[in-house]
């Protein structure tokens, strides 16, 4: 269900950002002006807005800085957020709810402001979050009383991602330090690290979203791609029955599809499970018969990129394929 309705036309707006209140009956977002129609128009806002869609203005910046909410405090009374500023840096700081008063709290070493990551204890004293600075990211923990923020965990590796456990005892994070990302953990006592961290599971294309009464919310990227038949009534145009796998191996690994003009043949991409994975053009009769593959050169790219940087096309006469490849 949508909360906002912009149509992004002129004078239309962007929304981003969103966050809950710990009641679960608002949500904080940054409003952002159309630049394509008010490219002189750069006043951003920070709204709050119940599951009505009514919503309220709670802080907003001009001359063109930016303001990102990361979490509410725990009371419901400030959301945490990041600054932008217009010299190019970076302030951690809480505005205050009612009243939409700003409050800095410390600077954040950042490239982009949406690369800072940011969770509040449950106490509400602590504020912990990660710099940006190139691929090898620490995480630092605001002191609200001492007023002073301090490393928490430093390591040559990526760290990320903190969140705190609901009884303020562990702080979680992501971290490769291993040489795959994992989940780690690490016990804390007044906003200190205590011992070393240890890692809890795998977690490989995981983002961590919040801890629930259930345990620790996250999703994952399934890197996941099949090519499907669905039969269709001649006449009515409907659907017929349910759609079907095109048997290929290896599963769920194929992509654009694409029906030579005469009928008689059918051919898609498939990728391997190699590392890095190697490009593949399967061609099968339509009516069943011996499957052919032809191997693809492929570039050096994301492999989570390449269903969408290839496209495959017949030529008009049925004799053969060509295709779009990236540049290496």
């Amino acid at each position: 269900e949508l909360i906002t309705h912009f149509n992004y036309s002129q004078g239309s707006f962007w929304a981003g950002e969103p966050c809950w209140s710990p009641d679960g009956k608002e949500i904080v977002y940054t409003q952002y002006p159309n630049e394509e129609y008010s490219p002189t128009e750069r006043a951003n806002e920070l709204r709050v807005t119940g599951l009505d869609g009514k919503s309220r203005l709670l802080f907003r910046i001009e001359d063109g800085e930016d303001v990102w909410a990361c979490d509410w405090l725990r009371d419901g009374r400030g959301v945490v957020v990041v600054r932008a500023n217009k010299d190019n840096s970076y302030t951690l700081g809480l505005v205050t709810v009612p009243g939409g008063a700003f409050i800095p709290y410390c600077p954040i070493p950042a490239l982009k402001i949406g690369g800072v990551s940011v969770d509040t204890s449950p106490d509400g004293r602590y504020v912990a979050f990660t710099e940006t600075w190139g691929r090898h990211r620490n995480i630092h923990v605001f002191d609200r009383d001492r007023q002073k923020s301090h490393l928490l965990v430093d390591n040559p590796a990526d760290d990320t991602s903190p969140r705190w456990s609901p009884d303020g005892r562990h702080l979680v994070f992501l971290s490769d330090r291993h040489g795959l990302w994992a989940l780690w953990g690490l016990e804390v006592y007044d906003g200190r690290a205590v011992g070393e961290p240890f890692m809890i599971k795998e977690a490989a294309s995981v983002s961590l979203l919040k801890w629930t009464a259930h345990g620790l919310a996250c999703y994952e990227y399934l890197d996941f791609n099949d090519v499907f038949t669905q039969a269709i009534h001649s006449e009515s145009q409907e659907l017929m029955g349910k759609p079907e796998i095109i048997s290929s191996s290896p599963a769920g690994r194929n992509f654009d599809p694409r029906w030579s003009p005469n009928g008689k043949l059918f051919a898609h991409f498939s990728r391997t499970n190699d590392d890095p994975p190697q490009i593949i053009i399967v061609v099968m009769p339509s009516e069943g018969g011996d499957v052919r593959q032809y191997p693809v050169p492929i570039p050096g790219i994301s492999r989570h990129m390449l269903p969408f940087q290839y496209t495959l096309s017949w030529l008009a006469d049925s004799s053969g394929l060509w295709f779009v490849r990236p540049f290496a």
